[in-house]
């Protein structure tokens, strides 16, 4: 993903953020939230879910049945409490506990260096009808993987997943890359996408639909563990 790429999201980003109401500006936290924060060149996201003073980072089950225990089992050092008192956030997890200011916006917060907006949720029985294309870059894109993953309404998928490097130094340029295929079914549960290829096992990713105000069907992009996947057709 290039810098103009991350600048472009985070555009997007801040003003469906300006443009909604969410929990936090009518005074409380709890529901499902993007973090997203620049870090020099590179765009961090993550989520958090926030429900009466527990928190978990990257939730792996669904909100609609939140399971304290489950989240637990799975990430523990990714679940934890937080605490909103005087103007100050303070989100405390296993392994680092951190308090900054608390910057109310129309419709989320800024905490941290970093943008908190809240994202809907799908709902029961939601099913994807269309292809949609994400992928990252490490060290300033001399590794890069991309995805494209064709949802069907009968609750199948195709994924083409592309993975490519190119290392340079004063003597030599070294490039290479490989492709990948995959057939399977998934199912999405509230903010989880269970992901089972064909002879596989199931991966739960935590998911939502976002709208980032361009025309064409709904969701414009899928947010799939980690990366927003934007429709292509």
């Amino acid at each position: 993903m290039t810098r103009l790429m991350k600048s472009a999201i985070l555009c997007c980003i801040f003003s469906s953020l300006l443009a909604c109401n969410g929990a936090s500006a009518q005074g409380g936290l709890d529901g499902l939230y993007l973090m997203t924060r620049m870090s020099g060149s590179s765009l961090e996201t993550a989520t958090y879910f926030f429900h009466n003073g527990m928190l978990v980072k990257n939730p792996v089950g669904s909100s609609r049945a939140f399971d304290a225990n489950a989240e637990r089992a799975s990430h523990p050092n990714d679940v934890g409490s937080y605490k909103l008192q005087g103007g100050q956030l303070t989100l405390a997890f296993p392994n680092d506990t951190r308090t900054a200011k608390f910057e109310t916006m129309n419709g989320g917060f800024g905490w941290d260096a970093g943008i908190f907006s809240p994202v809907e949720i799908f709902k029961p029985g939601t099913t994807l009808d269309g292809t949609f294309s994400g992928g990252n870059s490490v060290g300033g894109g001399a590794v890069m993987a991309s995805s494209t993953i064709v949802f069907h309404p009968n609750g199948t998928y195709d994924n083409g997943m592309v993975n490519s490097f190119d290392s340079k130094s004063d003597k030599s340029e070294v490039s290479g890359g490989s492709q990948s295929s995959e057939h399977g079914r998934y199912r999405i549960d509230g903010t989880a996408l269970r992901m089972t290829p064909d002879g596989g096992k199931e991966t739960v990713y935590t998911t939502f639909p976002w709208d980032d105000g361009t025309p064409g069907p709904a969701p414009r992009a899928v947010y799939l563990g980690g990366n927003m996947m934007t429709r292509t057709k």
